[in-house]
């Protein structure tokens, strides 16, 4: 048995778990929390870059998925795009970044108050996300108007390898019952290097305006209208020699409706409606080839109250989503239907290259009802998570060239009316006065999306083919996850585990022909995938081990981690894009309002490589932060440097489709001043 743990704990990784920025945990008595919430206003000195998923890649088993400086998806225990929610507030966020890991979240991490990653159990209210979920909120939903008087914020940063810079100010002033918020963010660079190399049409330049109007009526409800625009440009690195470019454009305006306290068992109501447009064009070289829209309508009310010794939040939401594509070189200024130039050639399994649009007009009504339960029993946490959804799905072929398809399936764009369900248990307690854990076996379901269910075409950003599977069945899987802390003097151990057991994994794998060869696209000669169903495992852990020690006002924090993860299918092959493993050394110094951080990451090699993925080699990472924090009067200063990839090495994400055209960025100084009044 001895031997047995020794092997197992020789085979656990982990991430290094020292945080540079202010991190809160919310919840229970407990250091163990399925939420866990970083401040964006002092986040962003610690991110490895501007996305989503750099501002959480430093959290353990989380990964980004990045295509040069405009995207970065976070991948969460090497659970990607669908099997990740992004949600916005008590909404889930209208992009299409699930889609394809080209296309960015439609919202800019720094413009946002609070970044949370939500796990376990709790995650349920939001979604059936495998992979848990990854909230984002504004100020519109803080439960209460800012404070009185005027409050202003700015910032401002330049980096060395792509002269970017970012710039932004945030002022929110309150009389009386009522207030007003109001932020703008503008980021840009040029391209970036990847060691000597200068990687061609890789820069970006993102704005983002936000407004929040407030009225407190009353003790109890505070209603807030807020309005928000994104606008993103950013470059593709792909293996085409013409310049590749996204142009992403957001709007959102809505209202939510905050009632705190309105009896003695309901804590707080708040009900959120919005609409929101989505849309974004893909050129090459200036041509309008591609473009995506996406227009939704959201209500939810997410409802929190006490039952003798349970908590219980539930959570009921109705959306309406359109979503419309357009494939047509040089004619997708706006929607329209496409060319009818006919087939490039015909598949035995019925199967036909289209060049037009890839996909019909669609229309989706979700209904969806979340109940979370907590059972407080002397220092134990019990939790029972329940989640229902409803989907409508009609189809509009019209606007498409391959409507053909009809022709061999009668049915094959009759709507559909789907459901899925979701069962999640987890437990949260000492196990002795050193050891805290927390544990949680689920039930997730998911429904394949309408991308998944009926794209027909080509992709010009990461230069492939996908076919979708008009019959995929629901994506299911149990999942098993573990966690645990155990403190003993100035040593903290952290182990974190889990397995997932998917009986229909959904991903994209090689389209072979009878002959065993995997079928180019005639149009583009690329390669071809298609949407398929398998049984698959999923596991992986991480392990860190720190150290805390105090000399007067110096306190220093060491820590060593490891972090393993693997996918597998049925058949032995493994799934494509699996974080390599890593190992992770990070000392951390405070003195007053000084920190600084020095760390090195080690990524290995891509060991276990699906069919047709490509190889990605080991690299280093060495990471240097410094900040200072200066008071005075009414101000507070911060000044801070985030060097990465300080010994400039060649490096390539794993997780990326592009990662041969688009390394990671080479050495990078980043210098920033933040300002609070």
């Amino acid at each position: 048995m001895k031997k047995a743990l020794i092997g197992l704990l020789g085979t656990l990784s982990l991430y290094g778990a020292e945080h540079f920025e202010t991190l809160e945990v919310q919840g229970t008595q407990t250091p163990i929390e399925d939420h866990i919430i970083h401040d964006t206003s002092t986040l962003a000195r610690d991110a490895v870059d501007e996305t989503l998923g750099g501002y959480l890649e430093n959290e353990a088993l989380v990964s980004s998925a990045t295509y040069g400086n405009g995207v970065g998806r976070p991948v969460v225990k090497g659970m990607e795009g669908y099997r990740v929610g992004i949600v916005q507030g008590n909404t889930v966020l209208n992009d299409l970044s699930a889609m394809s890991q080209d296309h960015a979240v439609g919202a800019n991490a720094r413009s946002s108050q609070t970044i949370e990653l939500i796990k376990g159990p709790a995650s349920l209210l939001y979604g059936s996300y495998a992979g848990g979920v990854v909230s984002i909120k504004g100020p519109e939903h803080d439960t209460a108007l800012p404070q009185a008087g005027l409050d202003v914020q700015a910032f401002g940063s330049v980096s060395s390898n792509d002269n970017a810079t970012q710039t932004g100010a945030r002022a929110a002033y309150r009389y009386g019952d009522v207030s007003v918020d109001l932020s703008t963010l503008f980021a840009q660079s040029q391209n970036y290097f990847s060691g000597a190399q200068e990687i061609p049409h890789s820069h970006t330049q993102s704005t983002q305006s936000h407004l929040v109007l407030g009225w407190q009526a009353g003790d109890r409800h505070v209603f807030k209208a807020y309005g928000d625009i994104l606008r993103n440009d950013y470059g593709i690195p792909n293996s085409t020699a013409l310049a590749t470019r996204i142009d992403m454009r957001q709007e959102r305006v809505g209202l939510v409706w905050h009632v705190n306290h309105p009896s003695q068992t309901i804590e707080h109501i708040s009900t959120d409606i919005q609409y929101s447009r989505y849309k974004h064009y893909e050129t090459e070289d200036a041509s309008p080839d591609g473009l995506f829209g996406q227009q939704q309508a959201v209500i939810s009310t997410l409802v929190g109250f006490d039952v003798g010794a349970w908590h219980v939040d539930t959570h009921t939401t109705l959306s309406f989503n359109r979503l419309q594509v357009c494939h047509e070189h040089g004619g997708c200024v706006d929607f329209q239907e496409a060319t009818r130039v006919g087939v490039a050639s015909l598949l035995a399994d019925s199967k036909d290259f289209s060049h037009t649009h890839p996909m019909p007009n669609s229309d989706e009504t979700l209904l969806a009802q979340s109940v979370v339960g907590k059972y407080y029993l002397q220092g134990h946490e019990l939790t029972l998570a329940t989640r229902l959804a409803y989907r409508a799905l009609h189809i509009d072929p019209s606007n498409i060239q391959e409507s053909y398809l009809a022709t061999y399936d009668p049915h094959y764009y009759d709507a559909s009316h789907d459901a899925s369900g979701a069962l999640s248990l987890g437990w949260l307690g000492h196990v002795s006065d050193a050891v805290w854990m927390q544990a949680s076996l689920g039930y997730i379901e998911r429904m394949p999306s309408a991308q998944e269910l009926f794209w027909n075409g080509y992709h010009h950003a990461t230069d492939s083919y996908i076919f979708g599977d008009r019959h995929a069945q629901n994506e299911r899987s149990f999942n098993i996850d573990t966690e645990l802390t155990w403190e003993q003097g100035s040593f903290t151990t952290r182990l974190n585990g889990f397995y997932y057991r998917f009986m229909n994994y959904l991903y994209q794998r090689p389209y072979i022909d009878e002959t065993l060869t995997w079928v180019k696209d005639p149009w583009h000669s690329s390669d071809v995938w298609e949407i398929a169903g398998a049984r698959a495992h999923v596991y992986g852990a991480s392990i860190e081990e720190a150290f805390h020690t105090e000399q007067g006002a110096h306190v220093f924090d060491t820590a060593l981690s490891f972090e393993m993860l693997r996918g597998v299918l049925d058949n032995g092959e493994n799934l494509p894009r699996m974080a390599p493993f890593s190992a992770t050394i990070a000392q951390h110094y405070s003195y007053k309002t000084l920190e600084a951080k020095i760390s090195y990451k080690q990524t290995q090699e891509s060991s276990f490589l699906a069919p047709n993925e490509s190889f990605t080699p080991s690299y280093g990472w060495l990471a240097l932060k410094i900040n200072y924090e200066k008071k005075w009067r009414m101000q507070v200063w911060n000044f801070y440097l985030n060097g990465q990839n300080l010994t400039d090495e060649r490096a390539y994400n794993h997780l990326s489709f592009l990662k041969s055209t688009a390394p990671l960025r080479g050495r990078n100084i980043t210098a920033g001043i933040t300002w609070k009044f």
